[in-house]
């Protein structure tokens, strides 16, 4: 094929691929509830850099000049879709996702196929250049054997150009094989023989345009300790709330998913709140389950209160007795 046609090729289709996925992506027709237009920007430069490559490959005598601007609109294609994900409205967390690690990881490769296409069109240009020797011809010299002014060995002006194939061959690899993860362990005491351990997970990532990108999930598991006993390891009960005299401890769904319970350090057992399934009791809540741990009373009893599906207009505080279970309506 002809040189610099490849690079200029593989840069139109996956600009033309990317193009097709932000607009799958952002409307109703793809994981969105709604056309949101922060998602604009990416792909106007999506089809900016398609038509940069198809102008290459039509006009042979700019198709360098179209090359490195392709590869400039492709390459950088994620700033524009990680502004678009940062404006994401909330309520829409199915299309965020969906953005985020289609478009923005797909931006991701984008940049190192870009970066390959562009060297690759750097060296190509090289050697089509011709040999300035071949034009200015000098008369031989002899140099002699022992002469420190040896000629640059072949290939050496493009060390710097291997170099960065390099570094995107291994950015590719990270992007592939990543990341890396490790935990950290907290732990609190508190009254009773209390002890809360939060098992913090780290990861080491590669997120474009950040090579390396750290990710912490505060809480991603507690254990529950009682006398150095363990009494609960989750990572979806990962809320725990201890009495101020260590005689009970409340265990919440980070997601309000399932009951709460209440843990008695004495004997270790624990009770559930129960709740009307038919949500007759609550009508309108948003969450599967309505509770939600609100504080302790001194005499171990503690409020719950119960919110609706937008906050602020449903809400009711209970007081539970932490022995029984049984509600009590304060508010």
């Amino acid at each position: 094929m002809v040189p610099m046609v490849s690079p200029l090729a593989v840069n139109l289709v996956v600009s033309a691929v990317m193009f097709l996925l932000a607009l799958h992506r952002a409307t109703g027709e793809g994981c969105a509830a709604q056309f949101y237009p922060a998602t604009n920007p990416t792909m106007v430069q999506a089809v900016f850099a398609a038509f940069a490559a198809g102008a290459g490959l039509v006009v042979r005598r700019v198709r360098f000049a179209c090359l490195i601007v392709s590869g400039a609109a492709l390459g950088t294609l994620g700033v524009p879709a990680m502004y678009a994900g940062m404006q994401w409205p909330g309520g829409d967390d199915g299309g965020g996702f969906g953005w985020f690690f289609i478009i923005c990881g797909g931006s991701a490769v984008s940049f190192v196929i870009a970066l390959a296409t562009t060297i690759i069109g750097i060296v190509q240009r090289e050697r089509e250049r011709p040999a300035r020797a071949v034009m200015e011809q000098k008369p031989l010299e002899v140099v002699p054997s022992d002469s420190r002014n040896e000629p640059p060995k072949a290939g050496g002006r493009h060390r710097w150009l291997w170099g960065i194939v390099a570094a995107a061959c291994l950015y590719l690899f990270w992007i592939i094989a990543g990341p890396i993860s490790w935990t950290r362990t907290c732990t609190e005491s508190h009254p009773g023989g209390v002890e809360i351990r939060s098992i913090d997970l780290h990861e080491l990532t590669p997120l474009f345009p950040f090579p390396l990108y750290h990710w912490v999930d505060t809480g991603h598991e507690r254990i529950l300790l009682i006398n150095g006993r363990e009494v609960l390891r989750s990572g979806t009960y990962r809320d725990l709330y201890p009495s101020p005299t260590g005689a009970c401890v409340v265990a919440a769904h980070w997601l309000q998913n399932g009951p709460m319970r209440i843990y008695a350090t004495g004997d270790r057992r624990y009770i559930e709140l129960p709740v009307d399934e038919s949500r007759d009791e609550f009508p309108g809540h948003y969450n599967a389950y309505p509770f939600r741990f609100l504080c302790w009373e001194d005499d171990s009893n503690f409020l719950v209160e119960v919110t609706g599906y937008n906050e602020g207009e449903y809400r009711q505080v209970w007081r539970v007795e932490a022995a029984t279970g049984r509600r009590t309506r304060i508010e």
